[in-house]
């Protein structure tokens, strides 16, 4: 397999990506965003969620502000 049959197979995802300036690296943060969101409905407090996920996944609580931030961020599609 070569890399313009994956940008084939994926291109209506690669544009919607494009389009909204997100990051394709920025998979690895999903397990961290999903572990934000279940904290948040259990009633966590948001500085204890970023506290608790700095130190889960070895980075800044300002890198998990900023992560949250794109994450959490409408589509335009």
């Amino acid at each position: 397999m070569k890399v313009v049959d994956i940008l084939n197979f994926a291109s209506g995802i690669c544009a919607t990506m494009a389009n909204n300036n997100i990051k394709p690296s920025d998979y690895i943060y999903v397990e961290m965003y999903s572990e934000y969101m279940r904290m948040r409905s259990e009633g966590h407090k948001y500085e204890y969620i970023v506290y608790y996920l700095s130190n889960q996944y070895n980075v800044s609580e300002a890198s998990v502000y900023r992560i949250v931030k794109r994450l959490d961020k409408e589509l335009d599609l």
